[in-house]
């Protein structure tokens, strides 16, 4: 495809600068900035496009801050105030969007109108369904640094690749040269784009030239499906050279098979395209909303997280309807019969739940029965819980929690209150110490 001509002056047209506007206000009409600027928007929009003609804009200043991610990493943010920075850096996105969008493949889905994280949750969660025998392993690579380590050089050289309009490319160059000598600034729109064109090249390789047919971004974090541990260990080394050749360090490859788990995209991926919401996430949601009693506020927390739970399977749902207090019946929960007890040994008549639902919540355990022969094999537990004012039986098999009932009964306790937590990850289920009461000691309430 060929490069682009003329696009600086696609950034300077009314059309444009409406757009850009429209992108940058919205869901900030509450922002003071933002408000400022809507009282006088014409004024501000001919001033822009003026400075845009006369090639007299520059941006701003930088300010910073420090913002706690996701995974909980402290990460440097730079921001910029709204006008005229913001609608003038938008204003060259738009001005170039059509041409870098052609250019990064189908895969990519990060920063891209319709493939956002979920998108390519359900890319993932597509090939493991329909194809199971050739997505038996996966390789997992990400980029060290990334945006901090980008050098310029190769962002003007992703970018005289699509465009051939030096006035453009400078100007779009302008923010990021005046930030640092090296990397790009987290929090402003150019460097969403510049992060998915830098490894755009990246990208084709796999595609093309390695033939990797489920390869996967999203930003800087890829991901590779194969049938084989040779592939992907072929692939993941091949790709570190690769990364080395555009003056960026990969982090140490994690290979495993899928059936182990993939974490990607907020999820557990398991094979045939089985995927749960990671359990710190939704341990996060559980501690946002505890003693949240502002409806409209408890709503957006649980809106924003049934985002993510309505995708996982079925056990994810299950949390969601009895965290939001609906009934067994809406639950989807059946009567399991299926404990064969041996002579003497108790049974528990109420409706099976599985730890996860339970993780992280409070649960009364009325009763429980030792050494029980299930489905899945001998020395089980099964424990009759109490949790939101219903019976249930959980089965266990969890050595940190049949230590800690052997425990409970040294002292004598017959049952208690606790919350089950996932100590060590991995479903190495226990439960905290510190929020555990006995309820009875002797069959006597406390």
């Amino acid at each position: 495809m060929k490069r682009e001509r003329n696009t600086y002056d696609k950034s300077w047209q009314w059309e444009t600068l409406l757009k850009a506007e429209e992108i940058t206000t919205n869901r900030k009409s509450k922002r003071l900035d933002v408000q400022k600027h809507i009282k006088n928007r014409f004024r501000n929009l001919c001033y822009i496009q003026q400075s845009l003609i006369d090639k007299t804009i520059k941006t701003s200043d930088y300010m910073f801050m420090q913002r706690k991610s996701s995974n909980g990493k402290m990460r440097d943010i730079s921001y910029l105030s709204y006008n005229p920075n913001q609608i003038f850096h938008q204003s060259l996105v738009v001005a170039g969007d059509e041409r870098m969008e052609k250019h990064l493949i189908y895969d990519t889905y990060a920063s891209r109108i319709g493939k956002g994280q979920i998108a390519g949750a359900l890319r993932v969660k597509q090939w493991l369904v329909e194809n199971p025998q050739e997505t038996v392993w996966y390789g997992q690579g990400d980029v060290t640094k990334y945006f901090d380590s980008i050098p310029h050089e190769e962002i003007r050289r992703s970018l005289e690749r699509l465009f051939k309009d030096e006035l453009y490319i400078n100007t779009l160059m302008e923010p990021i040269e005046k930030h640092a000598k090296l990397g790009i600034p987290l929090g402003i729109r150019p460097s969403q784009v510049i992060a998915n064109l830098v490894l755009s090249e990246f990208d084709h390789w796999a595609k093309e030239d390695m033939g990797m047919k489920y390869y996967v971004r999203y930003m800087d974090d890829y991901v590779v499906l194969c049938k084989t541990k040779g592939e992907v260990k072929q692939f993941m080394k091949a790709a570190q050279k690769k990364l080395n050749e555009i003056k960026l360090v990969a982090h140490v490859d994690k290979i495993h098979r899928v059936s182990n788990g993939l974490s990607y995209l907020g999820y557990v991926f398991h094979e045939n395209g089985e995927m749960y919401w990671r359990r710190n996430n939704k341990a996060q949601w559980l501690k946002r909303r505890h003693k949240i009693t502002n409806k409209k506020r408890l709503q957006e927390i649980d809106a924003a997280a049934w985002g993510m739970l309505k995708h996982g399977n079925k056990q994810c749902k299950k949390l969601f309807k009895m965290r939001r207090g609906l009934g067994l019946k809406e639950l989807g929960i059946k009567l399991n019969n299926s404990i064969k007890g041996k002579d003497g040994k108790k049974f528990f008549d109420a409706p099976r739940i599985n730890a996860s639902v339970v993780l992280n919540n409070k649960i009364d355990v009325i009763d429980w029965e030792k050494d029980i022969t299930t489905s899945q094999g001998d020395g089980r537990w099964v424990l009759l819980i109490s949790f939101y004012g219903k019976e249930y039986r959980l089965i266990i098999n969890s050595m940190r929690i049949k230590k800690f009932i052997i425990m409970l009964e040294e002292k004598e306790i017959t049952s208690f209150s606790s919350m089950m937590i996932d100590r060590a990850g991995n479903r190495h289920y226990d439960f905290d110490f510190d929020s555990t009461e006995a309820l009875t000691i002797k069959g006597e309430k406390v």
